[in-house]
């Protein structure tokens, strides 16, 4: 029920329930469920098995790969790549400065922003902004309630629905609908 703060790496097959703050400054291995009650700061990559979830705060400085469902109550910030194989829900602000991949459902219920790719295989919803500096590929459909920026392609294979502005810089490539209540402006073709 305290904090719980290792210098080194952290290897477990089972569960890890933390009540209080957890900080590895080495890698994480986790391959079964990780639960953290308040925050998780990591100072390298943190890889998973099982499910994580966190109810304040996840900080990553390295790549972030969750084979599981990820749950994160809190703001989300990776300075590396993120790969979830699972659903991802985060009920804060999400930001990741590489590359970010997730196989499931991807729920922010705060701002978006991505500098590098993004790629969905499943819906998403994002009731703020969502930005991006890369590409964004998205399979099921997108739902944006506030702006869409992107600054490479934009590739939705079914409907896409913006309640905000959409600016892409990039081809834009929507197989279904594209419904923008706010302004659509476009640097290059749109497909």
């Amino acid at each position: 029920q305290g904090n719980l703060e290792l210098q080194g790496n952290l290897k477990f097959q089972e569960n890890l329930e933390v009540q209080g703050n957890l900080e590895v400054k080495g890698n994480p291995g986790v391959q079964g469920n990780l639960e953290v009650h308040w925050n998780l700061e990591v100072r390298d990559n943190l890889e998973g098995q099982g499910n994580l979830e966190v109810q304040v705060k996840l900080g990553v400085q390295g790549n972030l790969g969750v084979q599981g469902n990820m749950g994160l109550q809190g703001n989300l910030g990776v300075q590396a790549n993120l790969e979830v194989q699972g659903n991802l829900k985060v009920e804060g602000n999400l930001g990741v400065q590489g590359n970010m991949e997730a196989q499931g459902n991807l729920e922010v219920q705060g701002n978006l922003k991505v500098q590098g790719n993004l790629k969905l295989q499943e819906d998403m919803e994002v009731p703020g902004n969502l930005g991006v500096q890369g590409n964004l590929e998205v399979k099921g459909n997108p739902e944006v309630q506030a702006n869409l920026g992107v600054q490479g392609n934009l590739k939705v294979e079914r409907i896409l629905g913006v309640q905000g502005n959409l600016e892409a810089q990039g081809n834009l490539e929507v197989k279904g609908n594209l419904k923008v209540q706010g302004n659509l402006k476009l640097q290059e073709d749109m497909e």
